[in-house]
C-alpha cells in the first residue's frame, strides 16, 4: 500500500550520510592523509554528493514497497515532455546569466581558453554544452532528492512559498561542510551569497518542478546551470546574486500564479 515519503526521513538520512562522507574528507585533510592539491578525496566528495539521490530511491521504496530501481530511474529520466516545459526551463537556465549579464555580473574579463598567466578563464560555450550530462554526477542527481522528494512532500503540508523557503535552507545547510574542504568551489565563494543564490535557484527548479511535474527537467536544468557556468561565471558580488534571486522568486511565483490559474479555467469549462 503506498503512502506519503517521509520528508524528515530523508533529510535526516541525508545529512547524516553526506555530512559523514565529507567529514572524512575534511578529517583526511587536516591530518594530512589527503596532501594539498591530493584528489583522493574525490570518492568521498562525490559519493557525498549523490547521496541525496539514493536516500530518494529508498525513501520512496519505503512508502511504496512495488517500487523498483528500474521504474526510479524511468521516473527520474522522463525526457518526454511538453515543448512548452522545455521551453520554460531553458528560460530557468537563461535567468541564470541574462540577469547578472544586464548588470555587469559575468566575470568575462579572461577571454576563452588559457589567458596571459597560463591561468584558465571562461571556457567556449559548445565544450559546456556538450558537459551538461557530465554534472548528472556532480549536481544534477540531487534533484531526485530536493525536487523529488523534499519539495512535493512539504508542498504537501503547505503552500508553494513556504514550501520552497524551506527546501533552500535545507539545501544550503546540507551544502555547508563542503566550505571546510579545500579544493571545492564552496570554500572558493562567500557563504551568504552562496545562500542568496541557493533560494534563487529553489524557486526556479521548484516552479518547473510545479507545473510540469517532472524531476527530470529539474536534472537538466541543475546540469546546465552547473555546465555552463563555466562559459559565463557569475561574479560572487552581492548585486547580481541578490537580483537574479529575487527575479527567479517573482518569475517562478508567476509561473505558479498562471499554471493554477489556468488549471482553474480547464476545470470549470469541463
Amino acid at each position: 500500500m503506498k503512502k506519503s515519503p517521509s520528508v524528515v526521513l530523508f533529510v535526516l538520512w541525508t545529512f547524516l550520510l553526506s555530512y559523514g562522507l565529507w567529514a572524512i574528507c575534511i578529517l583526511g585533510q587536516r591530518l594530512g592523509l589527503f596532501p594539498p592539491g591530493s584528489m583522493w578525496f574525490m570518492p568521498f566528495y562525490l559519493l557525498g554528493g549523490n547521496v541525496p539521490p539514493i536516500v530518494a530511491f529508498f525513501i520512496l521504496k519505503r512508502a511504496d514497497p512495488e517500487l523498483t530501481p528500474k521504474q526510479f530511474l524511468k521516473t527520474a529520466f522522463a525526457v518526454k515532455q511538453k515543448p512548452v516545459y522545455y521551453l520554460l526551463s531553458v528560460l530557468t537556465v537563461a535567468l541564470c546569466f541574462v540577469v547578472p549579464a544586464m548588470i555587469g555580473g559575468l566575470d568575462m574579463a579572461t577571454p576563452p581558453g588559457l589567458d596571459a598567466s597560463g591561468g584558465s578563464g571562461p571556457i567556449p560555450p559548445y565544450l559546456t554544452l556538450i558537459a551538461i550530462p557530465v554534472f548528472f554526477f556532480s549536481g544534477g542527481s540531487e534533484e531526485l532528492g530536493w525536487r523529488g522528494v523534499l519539495q512535493p512532500g512539504l508542498e504537501k503540508k503547505m503552500p508553494f512559498l513556504p514550501a520552497t523557503c524551506i527546501t533552500a535552507v535545507v539545501w544550503t545547510l546540507w551544502h555547508l561542510p563542503l566550505w571546510f574542504i579545500e579544493g571545492t568551489g564552496q570554500s572558493e565563494v562567500d557563504f551568504v551569497r552562496f545562500f542568496i543564490t541557493v533560494v534563487g535557484f529553489s524557486f526556479g527548479l521548484a516552479a518547473v518542478r510545479r507545473v510540469s511535474g517532472s524531476v527530470f527537467l529539474c536534472v537538466l536544468i541543475h546540469c546546465a546551470l552547473n555546465s555552463l557556468s563555466g562559459s559565463w561565471p557569475v561574479k560572487d558580488e552581492l548585486p547580481a546574486r541578490a537580483l537574479t534571486a529575487l527575479v527567479y522568486i517573482l518569475f517562478s511565483l508567476a509561473v505558479v500564479f498562471w499554471h493554477k490559474r489556468r488549471g482553474a479555467r480547464i476545470a470549470e469549462g469541463s
